[in-house]
């Protein structure tokens, strides 16, 4: 990524993870072809919803982390 413009990619993402709904959540991140989420178990990183397992599938979890693949 040198001298490419980061910041709106950025933002972009980040402004998936505002979502309140797992409907709005899956969508936009299938439209940014994301096939699986790495994320902390920290509060900064916890979704604002409940997982739906017919369109998040929990692939992986331990004490610090999960991962979840799109469906």
């Amino acid at each position: 990524t040198h001298n490419v413009p980061t910041r709106e990619k950025q933002k972009n993402l980040e402004e998936i993870f505002h979502a309140t709904d797992i409907v709005d959540f899956t969508t936009k991140i299938k439209q940014k072809n994301i096939k699986y989420l790495y994320l902390k178990k920290t509060p900064e990183e916890k979704l604002g919803f409940r997982i739906d397992e017919a369109l998040l599938k929990n692939v992986f979890e331990n004490k610090s982390v999960v991962v979840l693949q799109l469906q």
